[in-house]
Order: C-alpha cells, then sequence, then structure tokens
C-alpha cells in the first residue's frame, strides 16, 4: 500500500491519533501479524519543523 494512502486513512479517539494494520509485530508464536500504530499528537509535532523549534515540554534540570 502506498504512504499517503496509509496516512490518509488516519483515526482519532479524541485523544490519539492511530492506524489500523499500521505495522507488522511478530507474534510470540512466531508469526507476523498486523497492529495498530498510535501515536500522539505531541509526538508528531515534534517531528514537524516548527516543532523543533518551539519546545513543547522542556527538560527540567536540577540543580545538584
Amino acid at each position: 500500500m502506498q504512504l499517503s494512502k496509509k496516512l490518509s486513512e488516519v483515526k482519532c479517539d479524541g485523544s490519539t491519533l492511530y492506524w489500523d494494520d499500521g505495522l507488522e509485530f511478530e507474534d510470540y508464536d512466531g508469526q507476523i501479524k498486523d497492529g495498530p500504530l498510535d501515536m500522539a499528537p505531541e509526538v508528531l509535532f515534534k517531528f514537524t519543523k516548527k516543532g523543533k523549534t518551539n519546545k513543547i515540554c522542556p527538560a527540567k534540570t536540577t540543580k545538584s
């Protein structure tokens, strides 16, 4: 399946973006199976150009 077609099949459950059968995994019995792929929108935002310049959750630093 083409990537653009797969990306257009995105669904949202109110807080998470997900794709049915978005990945393949090896199950405990050794069989390769299709499984859902889900991502939080803020994680996807971090991959964008704007997300790289605007920190969503900057790492907290502690003084020792």
